[in-house]
């Protein structure tokens, strides 16, 4: 509009896989259909768009948006002449263009930009997946630019892939760390309190987790070993090795105990090891006694 006066109109119809978007994704195509229209009047001006759509009133603050309304929302930002030296696009902008989607490509490829935080959200889910296995910076190179563009894009995937690697690492030292000193000796926790927040902690239960499983040089999972010795069964003490210090079995993840199990405190614990001590040296005599006796037999 101009001067209150409509001046101009442009409709087409809705193509095959936009006739399953929601209503509010149907307006935002729509407004991104026009801005791509009549762009050429709009570069280097401020703009208002007016639309009657209310849901679109709240599109630039919306806490969920699908990945293509973000890449929309975000390269109409990125494209803004405060934003353009940053992103490195001052000179590139003039080779963008669109694609069936409306969004803003490189060569055929989605540019994706700095602003908004999508770079990490792709080199997350590239790198961190349960389906990507953690690869190297240059098969993670290799397989992302296939779809994806940006100015600095194999540096940044290097550097990524370099401090995640670090972290991995780190971590992973201390899961066997960890593994070595407390669950050899105590067994596996029902919780761990950090002053980290969540995400190291769930990060360190994963890494727990794999260390837990067999696999590689035997010598690696001595801690494992010395573990399941002294949480097994032994017929000469008629019970476990553990037992006589918790007064029950430790914790395994085929063996976890009920939650509401009996605490022992102070000196009603100190009482029960001496009991359990007690039985288990009766244990071993009667079974010393035993051996004994067959040794006799046969000499």
């Amino acid at each position: 509009m101009q001067r209150d006066r409509v001046i101009a109109y442009a409709s087409r119809q809705l193509k095959p896989s936009e006739k399953n978007y929601p209503a509010h994704d149907i307006e935002m195509t729509t407004v991104v259909f026009a801005l791509k229209l009549w762009r050429h009047y709009l570069y280097g001006t401020h703009c208002v768009i007016c639309t009657d759509h209310k849901s679109l009133q709240y599109i630039f603050s919306q806490k969920e948006m699908n990945m293509l309304d973000r890449l929309k929302i975000t390269q109409l930002k990125a494209l803004h002449d405060e934003h353009l030296k940053s992103e490195l696009m001052v000179k590139r902008r003039v080779e963008l263009m669109n694609d069936s989607r409306g969004l803003k490509t490189y060569r055929e490829r989605v540019w994706v930009p700095l602003l908004g935080g999508l770079w990490d959200l792709i080199l997350n889910e590239a790198h961190k997946s349960r389906l990507s296995v953690h690869p190297g910076s240059t098969k993670m190179y290799h397989d992302l630019k296939v779809l994806y563009w940006w100015p600095t894009m194999k540096a940044d995937i290097a550097q990524y892939v370099e401090k995640s690697t670090s972290e991995t690492a780190s971590l992973t030292k201390l899961a066997q760390l960890y593994l070595n000193e407390i669950v050899s000796r105590h067994g596996i926790p029902l919780s761990i309190v950090s002053d980290r927040d969540s995400r190291f902690v769930s990060s360190f239960w994963n890494s727990l987790q794999e260390n837990l499983e067999y696999g590689g040089s035997w010598d690696y999972h001595l801690p494992l070993i010395e573990f399941a010795y002294n949480n097994s069964y032994y017929s000469s003490i008629d019970m476990l090795s553990y037992e006589i210090l918790y007064g029950k079995k430790c914790r395994t993840p085929s063996c976890w105990l009920e939650a509401g199990e009996k605490q022992f405190a102070g000196p009603e614990i100190v009482q029960q090891t001496a009991e359990k001590v007690a039985i288990a040296r009766e244990k071993l005599k009667a079974a010393r006694d035993r051996q004994k006796m067959y040794a006799d037999l046969h000499r």
